[in-house]
């Protein structure tokens, strides 16, 4: 694809020459050989193969860049000739060639015009903006001049056995460390802990880049500040690692952050696994959740163009990865979709095809979703700045290459042979892909946990506090409508039951005593009898009701903590349920930005049992809340290390969640069986199937509805 002007055009003329301080060295990758040139004032590099390494050879002031092409490479086309260009520029703002006659203090002048041109390009996205703050070599001499005699072979394996121990020991705890996590997501009063030691982390992580390369005798002259999708990471300049020769060197460099952050969350964790509960045990988790998580997603990650992805250049033996993979992608699409037949492969070594292509489109979707991943996060986190910042990075990602693209296909001077196929293939194209996704309908489904339940009148609760003093019927047991199960014991209650009791059989002596002796008195005594008997009757009812009963048919399961004889148990607290396979269902909730699909119709309910995952069972979605709040139903649904609710807070009353849900209520099929009530539902409701495009205005509306309050 043509640029906006033609670089050729403007070095074919001119006699560059190489300037000194400038170190090449030729190496073989894949085969073939590549020049890598090395400024020893600047500390930039720059790898060039094909006709511009033959080009670079030639250089001597004297011939223009024009007549040795045309001597190397004479059958060569306008885009070989454009990519030789490039590279000629290139080189020249590294200050590693001069392009004009006068090259008096080139080098000196390059370098100052360099700095400021990296300070204004710094700029260019305010997604990276890199601020150079200082040159640490000298202090990096001092320190690695100190510890140089332990950076030794031995030092290297005891490091890289103490992370296989720490790993090993991890896994044994995994279950104490997925719910550690849960405990730290559902509580943001600890987060700050994670801020304090991010910083922290990053930073060794760079020194270790650094000492590293000092190890291996490189230089480092910058270090920084990176604000990073709006956060600070600091950086250091590690160009220099592309001066060794040997792949493992460089590596070791690469993975060098990554160790160091990796033996940080590994005291880390054993601190956590280790020391009581406290400040300092949740700082060493801390530590541990932030140096492994961030080196997995991020550092390790070879999709991104960090850590992970220059270990992956080296690992494969293909320099510059991710741009010539993006340029093979484009010659296919220009070669063979466009029928631009007089370009030549990019291609250079054996194997690399396959490793492009699988890179490029792997970088391509990645990015897009990592683009779009961001800028609703800084849309809903920051509705004006990270709006502003969104925007920019969709237009870098989609809006700016269609006009790239569209300018190209109208003025490109490769095209004029097939410019009409090429408009006709690309229109063809845009239709095909916009009716894939704007068209075509897809499932579409709305996932939720819940809880097996029983209708409230099943639930066996207590009538009063008291201590539970017979249990009348066996766990598991069927029983009828009314049939007794428990019998809770009032003491304050029996008591005044036996002491009216007493009073009654004493005013009943009385009484007969006074029809003989004293007839006067009777009429009052038999009135006091009366009342007694009334207050007797209405204890002996309420005693009654202190046992408790079925009132539907089914199977008892008990709570086995409040069901023992002889527990204390508040009022109105469960002890258990009557099991009625006919009235089981599942009490779901579901997160605020997913109800509007539940609004728009719900064609059918799969839930799976955690008991017996592999059997599907269709419901039958009976009730929804109209309202969301932040009550959650049972405990079991609390974010645990499996998944779960983010909650808030928990208390008596109930467990609070982060943010407002919503409740569902499914009836089960008949027989449906259920080895206890309160084990976990799994929930999926199948909606209409839309297509993609229209999923995705939804969403994108829903962001701007509940985060921005348009």
């Amino acid at each position: 694809m043509r640029t906006e002007y033609s670089q050729w055009e403007a070095i074919a003329t001119l006699m560059p020459v190489k300037l000194p301080d400038i170190e090449f060295v030729e190496q073989e990758v894949r085969g073939e050989p590549w020049l890598f040139a090395h400024n020893n004032v600047t500390g930039q590099h720059a790898r060039i193969n094909a006709i511009a390494r033959q080009v670079v050879y030639e250089l001597s002031g004297k011939d223009t860049v024009q007549d040795i092409v045309e001597r190397l490479a004479p059958t060569s086309d306008s885009e070989e000739k454009e990519a030789i260009a490039a590279s000629l520029i290139a080189l020249s703002q590294l200050g590693m060639i001069g392009l004009g006659d006068d090259n008096v203090n080139l080098r000196i002048q390059h370098r100052v015009n360099e700095l400021s041109l990296r300070k204004v390009s710094s700029w260019h996205n305010p997604l990276a903006i890199r601020i150079p703050l200082c040159d640490p070599n000298t202090a990096l001499e001092k320190l690695h001049t100190r510890i140089h005699p332990v950076l030794s072979h031995w030092f290297f394996w005891l490091t890289v056995t103490f992370l296989l121990f720490s790993v090993g020991v991890a896994v044994l705890n995994g279950a104490d460390i997925l719910n550690q996590i849960a405990i730290v997501a559902s509580t943001p009063q600890q987060w700050w802990q994670l801020l304090v030691v991010y910083p922290i982390l990053k930073s060794a992580h760079e020194i270790a880049h650094a000492i590293c390369i000092k190890r291996f005798g490189g230089s480092v002259h910058e270090a920084g500040i990176t604000v990073l999708v709006l956060m600070p990471v600091p950086y250091v300049d590690a160009t220099d690692i592309w001066r060794f020769e040997r792949r493992n060197r460089r590596m070791l460099v690469c993975a060098s952050g990554m160790i160091a952050e990796g033996v940080l969350a590994s005291f880390g964790f054993l601190i956590w696994l280790t020391v009581e509960p406290g400040l300092l045990a949740d700082l060493g988790f801390a530590i541990a959740l932030t140096g492994s998580v961030s080196t997995l997603l991020l550092n390790a990650n070879p999709l991104l163009k960090f850590d992970g992805y220059q270990i992956l250049q080296d690992a494969l033996d293909i320099p510059n990865l991710a741009p010539r993979a993006s340029r093979y992608l484009t010659y296919l699409c220009r070669r063979y979709v466009l029928g631009v037949n007089s370009l030549r492969s990019p291609v250079t070594g054996k194997g690399e095809r396959r490793w492009l292509v699988s890179y490029g489109v792997s970088a391509g979707i990645y990015r897009w979703v990592i683009t779009l991943t961001i800028a609703l996060y800084l849309a809903s986190r920051y509705p004006v700045l990270g709006g502003l910042l969104a925007g920019f990075a969709l237009y870098q990602l989609g809006i700016k290459p269609c006009f790239q693209v569209a300018k190209y296909l109208g003025t490109s001077e490769e095209l004029q042979a097939s410019r009409p196929r090429a408009m006709l293939t690309t229109v063809g194209l845009v239709a095909v892909i916009a009716g894939v996704v704007f068209l075509v309908p897809v499932p579409t489904h709305t996932r939720a946990e819940g809880v097996i339940d029983v209708p409230h009148q099943a639930q066996l609760f207590a009538p009063q506090t008291g201590e539970l003093a017979e249990v009348f019927v066996a766990q598991g047991e069927t029983v009828e409508i009314g049939q007794p199960i428990l019998r809770v014991d009032d003491p304050v209650m029996t008591t005044r039951v036996a002491v009216l009791q007493s009073e009654l059989d004493v005013l009943n002596l009385q009484y007969r005593a006074a029809l003989i002796n004293e007839p006067v008195t009777a009429p009052a005594l038999r009135q006091d009898m009366k009342d007694t008997r009334n207050a007797l009757n209405q204890l002996s009812e309420s005693l009654s009701e202190l046992i408790i009963r079925a009132s539907v048919p089914g199977v008892v399961s008990l709570n086995t903590e409040s069901s023992r004889v002889g527990e204390f148990i508040q009022a109105g607290s469960s002890v258990g349920h009557v099991v009625n396979s006919q009235d089981l269902h599942v009490k779901a909730v579901v997160k605020q930005s997913d109800i509007s699909r539940v609004e728009d119709g719900v064609r059918s309910v799969n839930i799976r049992l955690a008991e017996r995952f592999g059997e599907s069972i269709n419901g039958v979605l009976s009730q929804k809340t109209p309202a969301a709040n932040r009550e959650l139903p049972s405990q079991a649904l609390a974010g645990g290390g499996y998944g779960g609710i983010p909650v808030a807070s928990s208390q008596e009353q109930g467990w609070e969640t982060v943010d407002p849900v919503f409740h569902l209520e499914i009836d089960l099929p008949e027989d449906t069986s259920a080895v206890g009530i309160g084990g976990r539902a799994y929930v999926t409701l199948e909606h209409q199937p839309e297509s993609i495009g229209k999923r995705s205005w939804k969403a994108l509306r829903r962001v701007l509805i509940d985060q921005l309050a348009l």
